[in-house]
């Protein structure tokens, strides 16, 4: 039998294959301490043609340490596939690495599809090159190169998906809304969100409610007014009889003090609030302010100054897509700033290349 190893390089996200069988379970020194043998015969007996998706602490031997770690959309964030070979003679076990650090970085449903594609298409060719023994180096290269391509197909579809439901949500969102924020004011959704507005059908009363309400907590939270980032614990939950938990609402004065308490006084030079009455150039060097002082977070935290790490510590928070985004739609106006005002924005100046090709 090859080195199962070598998918781990290829996906990332796999933590380790192994090979199994329906009437023996083969395992090595160091995974006989992770797994129970007998839960793993249990669910090999059960396995169908099929992948199966299932959480880690199905099978792990230690249970009481692997609490089954699940959202509440279903999703596990330590999930194990098992995929049979056409011919029955063997089943794969696929064990996903654990994420821990973000609430937007999960196995979703879209995620799981994705990943369940390139295994069974991996896998497939796997299995028919070590049977046939006699395919050459260049074959088994190009074989990778087509399923990375069909990788690549993959993720852009689902990009373009991803882009389509946000722009439809957030034109909703800003039309529940159109009465409470200003002309100008950009709202924006986490990942997390969207992936919550699409785990049912809503109706637009339920919608606009939850709009109304998770922006009144994210306009209390947020530095500026016109850049509101909705995210997945602001909106109000569902109950048992469909309809929304809305405390906030009823205790809006006593909640808001409780959150104005926790908010730290604001400083006057990071004070990222526009008026109405600012010009289009003033917008511009607010941006390039708040851009500054994320490029300076990261330098005391000796972070390196990337794209999606400024996007990350930008107070508040924006996506990476939407920092490059912003620098494109200001880009002649930024240009303008960079070359009128030499001495500001140093850090940008040095650190950043986007800005750097600007100066």
């Amino acid at each position: 039998m090859q080195n199962l190893s070598v998918i781990c390089e290829e996906y990332p996200f796999i933590q380790y294959c192994i090979e199994v069988a329906e009437n023996k379970v083969r395992l090595n020194d160091e995974l006989k301490w992770q797994i129970d043998e007998k839960l793993l015969s249990r669910l090999l007996n059960s396995a169908s043609t099929k992948p199966q998706w299932f959480d880690f602490s199905e099978i792990a031997l230690d249970r009481i340490s692997n609490p089954a770690q699940l959202d509440l959309l279903g999703h596990s964030n330590e999930p194990v596939i098992l995929i049979k070979t056409d011919n029955g003679s063997s089943i794969y076990l696929f064990k996903l690495k654990k994420y821990e650090t973000s609430d937007d970085m999960f196995y979703g449903r879209d995620q799981k599809y994705l990943i369940e594609k390139c295994l069974i298409l991996w896998l497939s060719n796997y299995v028919k090159l070590e049977v046939s023994g006699k395919e050459s180096f260049e074959k088994y290269f190009q074989v990778s190169k087509n399923q990375q391509f069909k990788i690549s197909e993959l993720n852009d579809t689902l990009i373009g998906l991803n882009l389509k439901t946000e722009k439809l949500y957030t034109s909703l969102f800003n039309y529940f809304l159109k009465d409470e924020i200003l002309p100008e004011t950009k709202i924006s959704l986490s990942d997390s969100t969207l992936d919550y507005l699409q785990s049912r059908d809503w109706d637009f009363a339920e919608l606009e409610t939850i709009a109304k309400e998770a922006f009144k907590i994210a306009s209390k939270l947020s530095l500026s007014p016109t850049d509101i980032r909705i995210k997945r614990y602001f909106l109000p939950e569902q109950t048992q009889n469909n309809s929304f938990k809305t405390d906030l609402a009823d205790n809006d004065k006593e909640i808001s003090k409780s959150i104005n308490d926790k908010i730290p006084e604001k400083q006057p030079e990071l004070k990222l609030e526009s008026k109405p009455s600012l010009s289009k150039l003033e917008k511009t060097k607010i941006l390039l302010n708040r851009y500054e002082l994320a490029v300076k977070k990261l330098i005391e935290d000796k972070q390196p100054v990337l794209g999606k790490n400024i996007a990350k510590v930008c107070n508040p928070e924006i996506s990476a897509p939407a920092l490059t985004d912003s620098i494109n739609k200001h880009k002649e106006r930024i240009a303008d700033c960079l070359s009128n005002y030499p001495e500001r924005w140093p850090l940008l100046r040095i650190y950043y290349p986007p800005i750097q090709k600007l100066t």
